[in-house]
C-alpha cells in the first residue's frame, strides 16, 4: 500500500471499467442491486461494495469472480468458491425477473420498428422464423451502422 493506509488499487476502479466495458449504465447497475442510482453512487464513491453486491455485478456484467485459495498442507481439501451459493434465492428470482422484463421490452421495441419498416398485412402473413430472421437482420444492420459510426 502507499499513501498510509490507502490502497492502490479499488473495487469502484474495476467495477467501474466492467460497468464500461459491458455497456451497463450506473441506473441498469442499481437496478440489479436493487438500490438507487444515487446509493450507487455512493457505493462507487466509498468503495463499499458488499460480496453480494460484487457477485451480481459478475452477473449482469458476464464476468466471474474467483478466489483462489491455497494451502501447503496436503490433507487440506480444495475447495472452490462457487458465488451463486452465496446469493439468496429472492436476489436470483429479482434479477431473472429484470431480465425477462428488459427481454420482453426488447422485443416490443424491435417489433414496433419493424411495423415501422413493413406493412402490417406482410408481417400477419409471415411465420415466426420469418420474423425472427428478420428481426436479426434487422438488429444485424443496426450494429453495422454503429460500428460504422464508431472512431
Amino acid at each position: 500500500m502507499t499513501n498510509g493506509n490507502k490502497p492502490q488499487k479499488r473495487i469502484s476502479d474495476i467495477i467501474r471499467k466492467l460497468l464500461k466495458s459491458s455497456e451497463v449504465s450506473i441506473k441498469e447497475a442499481a437496478l440489479y442491486l436493487d438500490c438507487t442510482e444515487q446509493s450507487f453512487r455512493n457505493k462507487l464513491s466509498r468503495d463499499s461494495f458488499s460480496l453480494r453486491d460484487l457477485i451480481i455485478l459478475c452477473y449482469l456484467c458476464n464476468a466471474r469472480l474467483i478466489l483462489e485459495y491455497g494451502s501447503h498442507n496436503a490433507e487440506d481439501e480444495i475447495e472452490f468458491f462457487n458465488p451463486y451459493e452465496y446469493l439468496p434465492e429472492n436476489d436470483y428470482n429479482r434479477i431473472h425477473k429484470i431480465q425477462e422484463q428488459t427481454f420482453k421490452q426488447n422485443f416490443a421495441n424491435m417489433m414496433i420498428q419493424l411495423s415501422k419498416e413493413l406493412p402490417e398485412e406482410e408481417l400477419g402473413k409471415m411465420s415466426s422464423k420469418e420474423l425472427l430472421d428478420l428481426l436479426i437482420q434487422s438488429t444485424k444492420k443496426k450494429l453495422s451502422s454503429l460500428d460504422d459510426n464508431t472512431p
